[in-house]
């Protein structure tokens, strides 16, 4: 019988050290928050590249983590959308409001002591 592969048990530590990230990622969205997945995307490319190397008997042992990952990794990737869409919208709405402050044209004028542009002093 072959002696363990010792890279299992890291390519595990990472599986579930990406799965923390995902889940705290998911829980910051749902509580309003930013998420920053800088460096994501690499670390589950470096990790996927590392499984396909594995002998299949040890990839095997990784099916239903990676499964529950790519699950994840969908509802994370909804749930960003979802968020960007909602501040987008909130945005147009901002936007095409009307508001008094910013429709003055001489208000930026009268903020630097200057008389508007095309007015009689």
């Amino acid at each position: 019988m072959a002696p363990p592969n010792p890279r299992i048990a890291e390519l595990m530590s990472e599986l579930e050290t990406i799965a923390e990230i995902v889940a705290a990622a998911r829980r910051n969205l749902s509580a309003g928050g930013f998420v920053d997945l800088a460096g994501l995307e690499d670390r589950v490319a470096q990790l996927c590249e590392a499984l396909s190397t594995l002998p299949r008997a040890d990839a095997g042992g990784f099916a239903d983590s990676m499964a529950s990952l790519v699950t994840d990794l969908d509802a994370l990737s909804h749930a960003v959308r979802a968020q960007h869409n909602e501040w987008a919208e909130r945005a147009s709405e901002s936007a095409d409001a009307p508001d008094d402050e910013t429709d003055d044209p001489g208000r930026a004028a009268r903020a630097y002591g200057t008389k508007p542009p095309g007015r009689p002093s």
